[in-house]
C-alpha cells in the first residue's frame, strides 16, 4: 500500500523521506515487508509527507497494525535471513526524557534577547506550526550563551510535553574530545528508554530510528558546545512543533543556511552586567560603592564569565571592599590572571583557549598580531599588513576568526577584539612571536597607516599639505585613491582606528609616525569638525617630534595644534604654542616656515577680532609665499586678505583680493580653496548691497566645493546664501539654505547653529524643505 501510494503522488523513495523525515532505508524495508510492525508516529509521519486525507490515512494505519514481522510480499518474497540485521524495529517509547540543566539561579537581564526567543517560541508552539524549528545561538567564550538557552528553554519547556533532550556535544572542550553524532544519538536514544541491545550501530540506522521515534511529536533539543554543523544536523527533530536549541562559540553558518534562526550574543549592556553583579555580589554592596561597581563592569568587559569569578571573589571575601578589588583588577590589566577559575568553563583564559586552538595557523597567527593593533576595529587591508600577508589570506583568517568568534564584524569589513580577548591574544603572542617579529609588524601597521593617509589627504589638499615620508615596509600594502569621495570614505570609516594610531605609535617609539600619521589627518578632521580630534593627536604629535629631536616635526605639529585650539576659544594656549613656532621658524632660517606660522597668527588674530593686525600678518605671509613660489598658498593669502578686507569695511578692495584668489586657485586646481574664495567674493558682494552677485558666487562656491569634504565650510556658504536671498525677498530659497547650515552646524557642534536658527524663528514665511 506505502508503495502504490508514493508511486501515486509521483514521490520518489528520497523524496518521500525528505517530506515525511523517515529514513529511506525504513520505507524501503516497509515496501519490501521487511519491516516489524511500523509505530503509529511513523505511519502519521508518512502519512502527512503524502499528504493523505483521513481516509487514507486510517486506511494506511489499520494495514500497518496489521502487518506482521516477516510476513510474505506477493511481489518480493519474505526476507532472507542475511538481511534480519537491517531490520529497523521502532519500540514503544518507555520514558520522557527530562534533561534539562538546572536554571540559573542568579539570571539577569537580556532581556532584548528574551523578547526575540519569546518571539521564536511563539511560532514554534503554536497550534499548527507548519515545521520544526532551529535557533542558534553564538558569541564568544564567557559571554553567557549556555545561561540563557538554559534558562530561556526552562520557560518554554511546558510547551514541549514529549520531552526535553540535553547534550553537551563538547566541541570545545580541553580535555575531552569533541561528541560525535553517532555518540550523540545514541545516547539520546537510551534518554527514550530503548534497551541498549536494540539500538543500532550506523548513523543512517540511528537517524532513522531517532526520526521516527519522534515523528508525530512536539520535543525540546538543546545542544551546547557545538562546532560544527555536521556536528547538528543529524540531532534536529524533524517533526512539526519541535524546537533545536544550538549554543556554538562558533556562527555555523552551514546551519544557518538551512533555515536556523541566527541570535549572537554581544556582551550585554552596562545596565544588564550591574544587574548580573548587584544578584550575586547584593545590591546594597554596589549602591555603596557605586564607582568601584561601574570600574568593575569595566575592567570584566561586561563579560558575563569574568563578572562572575570576580563577583565569587567578592562574595568569598565579605569584608573586601568593592575599591580594593578594582584596584586589584586594574593592577593586573595587562593578564588574565584576575579571571583564573577552576579551570574550564570557569576559567577566561582556559575557555578562550578553547577556541584558539582551533584554529588554522594562518588564523591562530593573525588572532596573535591583532593584540598589536590598537583597535577600536581593523580593516581587512591593515590586518593583511600585520600579518603579511596576502590581502585575500586576511580576509580568510578574519572570516575564521569571526566564525569563530574571536572577532565581532562589527561592520563588513571591520573586526574588532574584545577587551579580554585582547588581552589573551597579547599573552599569546608574547609566547609565540619573537620582539623582533612583534616589532616587524608594528611597523607595517604604521607604515600602512601613514601613506594611505598621506595619498588621502594629498586627493583632499590638492597637494598642497606635503610631507617628506619614509619609504614604506614590503606588504605594508598602502592604498591608493583617486577622488574625494574615496578618501572621504577612508578617512571617516578608519578615524577611530587613526587616532589609536598616533598614541600607540607615540607608546612604541615610532617617534616620526607619531608626529606625521596627525599631520596627515588634520585637513580631514578640521573639514569635518573635530577639532578636539585634532587638537589630541596634534599634542601626541608635538611630544614625539620634541622626543625625536626633529625641528621640522614640531613646528608643523604646533601650528596645526594651534590652529584647532584657536577653533576650540583657548586662545591663550594657541598664543603660547604660535610664539614657539616663530622660534623655531627663526632657528631653520626656513622662509615657508615663517610664512605658515604668520598665517597661523593671522587665524588667532583674526578669530579675536584684531583685523588689523590679522591683516599685516597674512600681508607678510603673502610676500613670503611669493618669494619662494608657492602659488596655492599665495592663494589662499589673498583670500585672507580679501575676507579681512570685509571685516575692515573695504569691500572693494575684498572684492578684488578675493577675485584675485579665485583665478589663482583655479589656475592651481585647488577646488577646495577656490570654493573658500567664491565664498569672500560672495561676502563682499553681499556688503556692498549687490545681492544677486552674491547669490550667484555663494551658489558657485557650493558647486566646486567637493561634496562631503568641508561640512563647516559648507554650512557657512550655506548660511551666506540664506541671507542673500532673504535679502532679494525669496523666503523659501531662504529657509532652505538656512536650514540646511542650521543642520550642518549642528552636525560638527558649532554654536553658530544657534544664530541660524534664530533667523529661521524670525522669518515669517513657512519653510519648503
Amino acid at each position: 500500500m506505502l508503495r502504490e501510494l508514493r508511486h501515486g503522488r509521483g514521490l520518489t523513495l528520497e523524496e518521500l523521506a525528505e517530506a515525511s523525515g523517515v529514513s529511506g532505508r525504513a520505507i524501503g524495508d516497509m515496501e519490501r515487508g521487511r519491516s516489524l510492525r511500523p509505530h503509529r508516529g511513523t505511519v502519521t509521519a508518512l502519512a502527512q509527507g503524502l499528504q493523505l486525507d483521513e481516509p487514507a490515512h486510517a486506511e494506511l494505519l489499520s494495514a500497518a497494525r496489521a502487518a506482521r514481522p516477516g510476513a510474505r510480499s506477493p511481489r518480493t518474497g519474505g526476507a532472507s535471513p542475511e538481511r534480519q540485521e537491517t531490520v529497523l524495529e521502532v519500540p514503544e517509547i518507555l520514558v520522557r526524557p527530562a534533561q534539562l540543566p538546572a536554571d540559573l539561579a542568579v539570571f539577569a537581564g537580556r532581556q532584548a534577547e528574551l523578547v526575540r526567543l519569546r518571539d521564536i517560541g511563539g511560532e514554534v508552539t503554536s497550534t499548527t506550526p507548519a515545521a520544526p524549528t532551529t535557533v542558534l545561538l553564538s558569541g564568544m567564550a564567557g559571554v553567557g550563551k549556555t545561561t540563557l538557552a538554559v534558562h530561556w528553554a526552562h520557560t518554554v519547556a511546558d510547551r514541549f510535553p514529549d520531552g526535553q533532550f540535553y547534550v553537551d556535544l563538547r566541541g570545545f572542550d580541553t580535555a575531552r574530545t569533541a561528541m560525535n553524532p553517532v555518540e550523540a544519538l545514541s545516547g539520546m536514544l537510551e534518554a527514550w528508554g530503548v534497551p541498549p541491545h536494540r539500538i543500532p550501530t550506523g548513523m543512517d540506522a540511528l537517524v532513522g530510528l531517532y526520526r521516527s521515534l519522534l515523528a508525530g511529536r512536539r520535543v525540546l533539543v538543546l545542544l551546547e558546545n557545538a562546532c560544527a554543523t555536521e556536528q547538528v544536523r543529524p540531532l534536529m527533530p524533524s517533526s512539526p512543533g519541535s524546537l533545536t536549541l544550538v549554543t556554538s562559540r562558533n556562527t555555523l553558518p552551514g546551519l544557518i543556511a538551512t533555515g536556523a534562526r541566527p541570535l549572537r550574543l554581544e556582551p550585554p549592556s552596562r545596565t544588564d552586567a550591574h544587574a548580573v553583579l548587584a544578584l550575586r555580589t547584593g545590591t546594597e554592596r554596589l549602591s555603596a560603592e557605586p564607582e568601584a561597581a561601574n570600574d568593575i563592569i569595566e575592567q570584566c568587559g561586561r563579560l558575563p564569565l569574568a563578572l562572575a569569578l570576580v563577583a565569587a571573589r567578592v562574595q568569598s571575601n565579605g569584608d573586601f571592599a568593592l575599591s580594593a578589588v578594582a584596584a586589584e583588577l586594574r593592577s593586573s590589566q595587562d593578564t588574565l590572571d584576575a579571571f583564573s577559575g577552576d579551570g574550564g568553563a570557569t576559567d577566561a583564559r582556559a575557555a578562550f583557549a578553547c577556541s584558539y586552538r582551533l584554529l588554522s595557523p594562518d588564523g591562530a597567527r593573525v588572532f596573535r598580531l591583532l593584540s598589536l593593533h590598537p583597535g577600536p576595529d581593523i580593516a581587512v587591508q591593515t590586518a593583511a599588513a600585520l600579518a603579511a600577508s596576502p590581502i585575500r589570506t586576511a580576509r580568510t583568517a578574519l572570516g575564521e576568526l569571526a566564525n569563530a568568534n574571536l572577532v565581532m564584524e562589527r561592520v563588513p569589513g571591520r573586526y574588532g577584539l574584545h577587551d579580554l580577548l585582547r588581552l589573551f591574544a597579547t599573552e599569546l603572542t608574547e609566547i609565540h612571536d619573537s620582539p623582533a617579529e612583534r616589532r616587524a609588524a608594528q611597523h607595517r601597521m604604521f607604515d600602512h597607516y601613514l601613506h594611505s593617509a598621506y595619498a588621502a589627504d594629498q586627493v583632499l589638499s590638492s597637494n598642497v599639505n606635503p610631507l617628506r615620508l619614509a619609504r614604506a615596509q614590503p606588504d605594508a600594502l598602502p592604498e591608493t585613491f583617486t577622488t574625494h569621495s574615496e578618501s572621504l570614505a577612508w578617512f571617516t570609516a578608519e578615524r577611530g582606528a587613526l587616532m589609536a594610531a598616533v598614541t600607540e605609535a607615540r607608546k612604541t617609539t615610532f617617534l616620526t609616525h607619531a608626529w606625521q600619521l596627525p599631520c596627515c589627518m588634520h585637513i580631514f578632521l578640521d573639514r569635518q569638525g573635530h577639532w578636539q580630534d585634532i587638537a589630541a593627536s596634534q599634542r601626541t604629535g608635538v611630544d614625539a617630534a620634541r622626543q625625536d629631536g626633529d625641528l621640522l616635526g614640531e613646528i608643523t605639529t604646533l601650528r596645526k595644534l594651534a590652529r584647532a585650539l584657536t577653533d576650540l576659544n583657548q586662545y591663550e594656549d594657541a598664543s603660547s604654542n604660535i610664539k614657539r613656532a616663530f622660534e623655531i621658524a627663526a632657528e631653520l632660517g626656513a622662509p615657508a616656515e615663517q610664512a605658515h606660522t604668520h598665517s597661523i597668527m593671522c587665524w588667532l588674530l583674526h578669530q579675536q577680532g584684531r583685523y588689523g593686525e590679522a591683516r599685516d600678518h597674512v600681508a607678510e605671509a603673502l610676500r613670503l609665499f611669493r618669494s619662494i613660489g608657492l602659488r596655492s598658498f599665495e592663494a589662499m593669502q589673498l583670500n585672507t586678505i580679501g575676507w579681512l578686507d570685509t571685516k575692515l569695511g573695504n569691500y572693494e578692495e575684498a572684492a578684488a583680493h578675493a577675485q584675485e584668489a579665485v583665478c589663482l586657485t583655479q589656475e592651481v586646481g585647488d577646488s577646495a580653496h577656490e570654493a573658500v574664495a567664491w565664498d569672500t567674493l560672495a561676502n563682499a558682494h553681499y556688503e556692498l548691497g549687490e545681492f544677486e552677485a552674491a547669490i550667484r558666487c555663494a551658489r558657485r562656491a557650493l558647486d566646486v566645493l567637493p561634496e562631503g569634504g568641508d561640512v563647516y565650510m559648507e554650512a557657512i556658504i550655506q548660511e551666506r546664501l540664506g541671507d542673500a536671498y532673504d535679502a532679494v525677498g525669496d523666503q523659501n530659497a531662504a529657509h532652505t539654505s538656512w536650514h540646511r547650515a542650521a543642520d550642518l552646524f549642528e552636525q560638527v557642534e558649532r554654536p553658530e547653529a544657534e544664530q541660524v536658527r534664530a533667523k529661521l524663528d524670525a522669518s515669517t514665511a513657512p519653510p519648503e524643505r
